[in-house]
């Protein structure tokens, strides 16, 4: 089976269900932009100063934000297809992540966590990956306002 058509995309791009948008959209940037944090995060999951403790909280939080980038890969009219805690994010979920993100946050040097992520994030962009967008390069990453 190939995997491509010779046709073209015409600038678009097919979101879950099928619909196209164009892929300068909000849709492929937001849910783009999860896929990478998850990538990063995968990263420094297999830092080798984490315990496994904390290796497993990152695991959680990357296969919730598997069902974030669903959602934000679906069009307001596909959206009663959703399942919860599937493709569609919950208020449990939430209150879920927020506790996952406490718990790295308190029992880890929440700067140690930081720095891996901001080396990973540079790594990732050193490769091509191009991990955020240029905006938040200039003012995140590199500390402009």
């Amino acid at each position: 089976m190939k995997i491509y058509t010779k046709k073209g995309d015409k600038g678009e791009t097919r979101l879950l269900y099928g619909d196209a948008v164009s892929k300068d959209s909000i849709a492929p940037e937001a849910y783009g932009s999860v896929d990478e944090l998850v990538a990063a995060l995968g990263l420094i999951r297999y830092e080798q100063k984490l315990l496994p403790d904390d290796r497993e909280h990152i695991l959680r939080i990357q296969r919730e934000l598997f069902v974030v980038g669903a959602e934000l890969a679906t069009s307001k009219d596909n959206r009663p297809k959703l399942k919860p805690m599937e493709t569609l994010v919950t208020d449990s979920m939430v209150e879920k992540l927020e506790e996952e993100i406490d718990h790295l946050t308190e029992k880890m040097e929440f700067q140690i966590f930081l720095l891996s992520l901001v080396r990973t994030v540079f790594l990732l962009n050193s490769i091509g990956a191009g991990l955020f967008p240029d905006v938040l390069k200039e003012n995140v990453l590199l500390g402009k306002n």
